[in-house]
C-alpha cells in the first residue's frame, strides 16, 4: 500500500494513561503494520501507556489536554487545531488518520483532518453504545444517559462529515439505532500477544474478573450472582482484579457477607495477575457496555472458561451456552455452577474457544485491517 497510515491518539491528556481497549489494541496494530512494511506514524500525549514510542522519530508529541472538569462536553478544541497544524505538515500528503478513543477528541480531531485538512480519515470507535433503554439502571442512569448522548453526537459527526467508523461487528452499531452500516469498516478481532495455554483440570473453585470497577462492568450483580453460587458451593473463591474507589464494593461484599469469597486485589502488577488467571477456572464478565472485549479474549486464551453476558462485543466468542442474558443475576450464577461442576465439559468448551481464537492471528486482523482500508478508500 503506497499510502502511510496516521494513529491520532490525543487522550489521556498530560502526564495520564491511556486506560481502555483502544489503545492497547493500535499499539500492537502498528507494530504488524510496520511488519508489513506501511509506513506508520502517531501522534499522541507525552506520557500516555501506549504511546508508540517504538515509532521513533514518526511519534509525534503534542501537548494537548483537555480541561478536568465537564472532559466528556467541554474540551479545548482551539489547541486541538493548534497543535495537530503543528506537525501536519511533516506527515506524507498520502495518508489515512486514524483517531483513537476517549470521546470528544477522536471525533473532533477527525472532523478537522477531514473537513480543515481535506485527509483521510477514519475513527476507532470503541464508545458507540446500546440504547438508553438498554438497562439503564444496573449501567447506571447517568452514565447511559450521557453515553446515548455522546454517540449521537458522534453519529451526527460521522454522518455530516462522512467518515467512516471502525467497530468490530454490526450488531454494535445497529443497537445504538443508527443505520451506519455503509459507514463501517468492520475490524474481525483485537488480537492479543497472550499465549495460549492449555485449559487442564484446575484444582479448586476459583473464578476471576478483571477489568475496571464500573457500575456499567455488572460488578454488582456479580457479587449478587456469588451469593447463590456459595450456597452450592461454599468454598467457590472469586477474585476481582482491579481498583475498587471509594471501596464501594468492599462494602457491598461485607454487607452480603461475601468477605470469605471474594477478594478485591486492587491493582497488581502483571505478573500477579497472570498467577491468578493460571489458578482460575471461569473467567466471569457480565458487563453490559464493551468495545473490543480484550479481557475475554486473553481470558480464554489462558484458558479459563468465560461466563459472559450477551453483548454485541462477544460475538465472536463461538458457544453461546456460556452466555447470559443481560441482567439475570440468577442465571449467571447457575451458569457459574454448572461449569464448576463439569470439569470435562468446561475443559472442553475452553478448547472449542481456543480453537475459534486461533484464527484471529496478528497477521489475520492485520490484512484484514489493510483490505477494508484500501476497500474503503479506493487506494
Amino acid at each position: 500500500m503506497d499510502h502511510s497510515i496516521v494513529f491520532v491518539q490525543m487522550g489521556g491528556g498530560l502526564n495520564k494513561k491511556s486506560i481502555g481497549g483502544s489503545p492497547v489494541f493500535t499499539d500492537l496494530l502498528a507494530r504488524f503494520l510496520i511488519k508489513y512494511n506501511i509506513n506508520v506514524y502517531a501522534v499522541t500525549n507525552p506520557s500516555d501507556e501506549y504511546g508508540f514510542q517504538f515509532l521513533d522519530n514518526k511519534r509525534f508529541v503534542l501537548k494537548f489536554k483537555r480541561p478536568k472538569d465537564f472532559e466528556l462536553i467541554i474540551f479545548d478544541y482551539f489547541n486541538l487545531k493548534k497543535e495537530l497544524n503543528k506537525i501536519i505538515n511533516k506527515i506524507p500528503d498520502k495518508s489515512i488518520f486514524i483517531t483513537i478513543s476517549p470521546f470528544p477528541v477522536d471525533i473532533m480531531a477527525a472532523h478537522f483532518l477531514k473537513r480543515k485538512l481535506k485527509k483521510k480519515v477514519a475513527i476507532i470507535m470503541d464508545h458507540i453504545t446500546p440504547s438508553i433503554l438498554f438497562h439503564p439502571i444496573r449501567r447506571g442512569p447517568i452514565r447511559s444517559t450521557l453515553a446515548w448522548f455522546i454517540s449521537i453526537f458522534a453519529l451526527v459527526i460521522v454522518k455530516f462529515d462522512n467518515i467512516p467508523v471502525i467497530l468490530d461487528n454490526k450488531r454494535i452499531a445497529k443497537w445504538t439505532g443508527w443505520n451506519i452500516n455503509e459507514k463501517l469498516i468492520i475490524e474481525k478481532l483485537s488480537f492479543t500477544d497472550y499465549e495460549i495455554i492449555n485449559p487442564g483440570n484446575r484444582e479448586g473453585h476459583f473464578a476471576v474478573f478483571v477489568g475496571r470497577l464500573f457500575k456499567n462492568k455488572g460488578i454488582k450483580d456479580l457479587i449478587l450472582a456469588w451469593k447463590y453460587v456459595i450456597e452450592e458451593i461454599p468454598d467457590a473463591k472469586l477474585y476481582i482484579i482491579g481498583n475498587d474507589r471509594n471501596n464501594k464494593y468492599h462494602k457491598l461484599i461485607l454487607k452480603s457477607k461475601l468477605n470469605n469469597s471474594i477478594i478485591i486485589t486492587g491493582f497488581i502488577n502483571e505478573y500477579d495477575k497472570k498467577n491468578i488467571l493460571r489458578k482460575a477456572k471461569l473467567f466471569v464478565f457480565p458487563s453490559y457496555e464493551e468495545g473490543w472485549g480484550l479481557a475475554v479474549m486473553e481470558a480464554i486464551n489462558f484458558g479459563l472458561l468465560p461466563i459472559l453476558y450477551d453483548i454485541p462485543a462477544y460475538d465472536y466468542v463461538c458457544d453461546d451456552k456460556i452466555k447470559v442474558k443481560p441482567g439475570n443475576v440468577k442465571e449467571l450464577s447457575k451458569k457459574i455452577v454448572y461449569y464448576f461442576n463439569n470439569p470435562e465439559e468446561t475443559i472442553k468448551t475452553i478448547s472449542k474457544l481456543q480453537e475459534c481464537n486461533k484464527k484471529y492471528t496478528p497477521e489475520y486482523v492485520t490484512q484484514t485491517f489493510l483490505n477494508q482500508i484500501k476497500d474503503r478508500f479506493d487506494i
